[in-house]
């Protein structure tokens, strides 16, 4: 006697491929949001590291912001570009990617070289604004 399972095999593979197809597409839109997030990050801190202080408040509240792109905003972006790499390894595995999210992936990790030149740049700046700052504090005190 002989069972024909051609239709049971049939159902299992199409539950496979469908929960196959979940699971990528699970994880191609966490990466995708992932890669969002991390350019957004560092497009704001570019823009908030380029910003020129007028008043002494901006430039400690400058000040403060690039210590802490640098000492910990930059280490979490690092680290959730960890995941999404071996997101991406995984996906590379089983599924293709558009050119755009190619395009903002190789962005993503393109960023943190660049943002380390964006906060020396600030970095720069304070420096140089906080000594003016003090030049012009001394001779306000000399006056009086």
């Amino acid at each position: 006697m002989m069972l024909d399972v051609t239709e049971v095999n049939l159902n299992l593979k199409n539950i496979v491929k469908n929960l196959k197809n979940k699971i990528l597409n699970y994880y191609m839109s966490l990466t995708q949001t992932n890669i969002s997030r991390i350019n957004n990050a560092y497009k704001l801190m570019i823009a908030k590291s380029s910003e020129m202080p007028d008043t002494t408040e901006d430039l400690v509240e400058l000040s403060k912001y690039v210590d802490e792109c640098r000492y910990s905003t930059l280490s979490e972006m690092k680290a959730l570009l960890r995941t999404v790499g071996d997101y991406i390894m995984f996906l590379f595995e089983y599924t293709e990617f558009k050119d755009e999210d190619i395009n903002s992936s190789s962005q993503a990790f393109r960023w943190p070289q660049v943002i380390e030149h964006y906060l020396d740049l600030a970095t720069s700046r304070v420096i140089q604004k906080k000594g003016v700052v003090e030049g012009q504090l001394k001779s306000k005190k000399n006056r009086i």
